[in-house]
């Protein structure tokens, strides 16, 4: 191994602290604010560099958990104090530890008042402990600079409860809330002091909500919430929506049991979407399905793109499926779930689609396999209802591909789905068989 020459190494010339500030800024601003800091004592160069940054990412993690809040509360004021106060793109605030010791909403509501006042135009905040579950939001509400906020509680079947007297976000467009309590009166709030805002994104969210409802809304995405009550969407500009996992939280009993009619969701004003991912997995005991199932098809029915994931395990929304709109923009589909029921009635009613080009599909029902209201055997042997009244067969000329995704050895609903596409397609250019460990290739059209 060759030694190293000392003197070459002292000829060396420092390439990174040559460049230009705008450039040493970028690169710090991919470090939390602790390490960006810490760099003062590399060189002169570099002393200030850090109070230019656009990015402010501070973690009490990183100064050794709640016992360090008073040390973590100065270090962040120092950083605002002596930062440039003009050019915070992003603020990140992580309190939370992995230990189980409390902490002080005061010091948390003290820091984001600091920083609001500096007027970030990102904002992203993390909390995962119960005493940080109620805490004052009104700097964040306020502040007229944001763009876009994401808040997040982390502690499992907990909910963070915000209540702002008011809200004022001219700028938003962006909105993210993870186990938060949502209300009636929040979301008035919200949409009435965010008019602009474009994207909302719910998650695992308790939404005691009638109506979301907005004329400015583009995307919304609405995962894994608890639903308090009957939801009705009206976004007439919507370009996106996900909704999957919603439902009601029900005692088990209640689920196997007599389960009463409950309808989870209502739509309308939707003619402008693109892409929708959908999936109702209370509808399998809903008995108002029908009318949902009818009116969801009929306002995703301008949809390119699309990933349903519906369940009918009594045959309630069959009988309305001729009377559905065909999906004439639709492109790429993705089905599962009551699509597996019934001689496939929804895939043939998929195929009359003009530009339908990829189709996938998940080869079981999930929402029957957890409730089996009617066993297998009864579908296979089933005649379609509509049967009859379907007269001539319809054909569509080809579709470019097909991938089945099959749930365990049930080849021989496999075989019963390629025979119905080719059935209703005269050419398909590959059909790909897939389990959920290892995929092949057959019946290649």
């Amino acid at each position: 191994m060759d030694k190293i020459n000392c003197s070459e190494i002292s000829d060396a010339i420092d390439r990174i602290s040559n460049l230009p500030d705008v450039l040493l800024q970028h690169i710090l601003s991919f470090l939390s604010t602790k390490e960006a800091v810490e760099t003062c004592v590399l060189s002169k160069r570099w002393k200030y560099t850090w109070a230019c940054v656009p990015v402010l990412d501070v973690s009490l993690e990183e100064f050794g958990g709640p016992y360090q809040e008073a040390k973590f509360e100065r270090f962040v004021k120092g950083v605002m104090q002596n930062r440039e106060p003009s050019n915070l793109e992003k603020f990140r605030l992580v309190w939370y530890t992995k230990d189980g010791a409390s902490y002080n909403s005061r010091a948390l509501e003290r820091c984001i008042l600091q920083a609001m006042k500096i007027k970030p135009q990102v904002l992203s905040l993390s909390v995962s402990k119960q005493e940080l579950l109620s805490f004052d939001t009104d700097p964040i509400f306020t502040c007229a600079s944001l763009h876009d906020v994401v808040l997040e509680q982390n502690l499992k079947r907990h909910y963070l409860k915000i209540a702002p007297s008011s809200v004022h976000l001219p700028c938003l467009k962006k909105l993210h809330l993870t186990r938060v309590t949502v209300n009636d009166d929040s979301v008035d709030k919200l949409f009435f002091g965010c008019p602009i805002l474009e994207e909302l994104f719910l998650q695992a969210c308790n939404l005691n909500v009638y109506k979301i409802s907005s004329d400015k809304l583009k995307k919304l995405v609405l995962l894994d919430c608890c639903l308090e009550q009957y939801l009705k969407i009206s976004t007439p500009v919507l370009l996106d929506l996900e909704i999957r996992g919603c439902g009601r939280v029900l005692p088990v009993a209640l689920v196997w049991e007599n389960m009463p009619p409950m309808r989870t969701f209502s739509w309308e004003n939707m003619a402008s979407l693109i892409n929708a991912r959908v999936e109702l997995p209370t509808s399998y005991y809903d008995d108002d399905l029908t009318d949902v199932g009818f009116k969801l098809l009929t306002n995703l029915s301008n949809v390119t793109n699309l990933d349903l994931q519906l369940s009918d395990p009594q045959g309630l929304l069959e009988k309305e499926i001729p009377n559905c709109p065909i999906f004439n923009n639709l492109k790429t589909l993705t089905l599962g779930g009551w699509c597996m029921s019934s001689d496939f009635e929804l895939v043939a009613f998929f195929l009359r689609s003009p530009n339908l080009q990829r189709l996938t599909i998940y080869n079981y029902d999930v929402f029957f396999i957890l409730k089996p209201i009617r066993k297998w055997g009864q579908y296979s042997k089933e005649k379609s209802r509509h049967e009859e009244a379907k007269g001539a067969l319809f054909q569509r000329e080809q579709l470019e591909f097909v991938k089945i995704i099959k749930w365990m050895k049930n080849n021989e609903m496999v075989d019963r789905l390629v025979n119905k596409l080719h059935d209703h397609v005269k050419t398909i250019g590959k059909i790909i068989i897939t389990n959920w460990n290892a995929s092949f290739e057959g019946y290649v059209g």
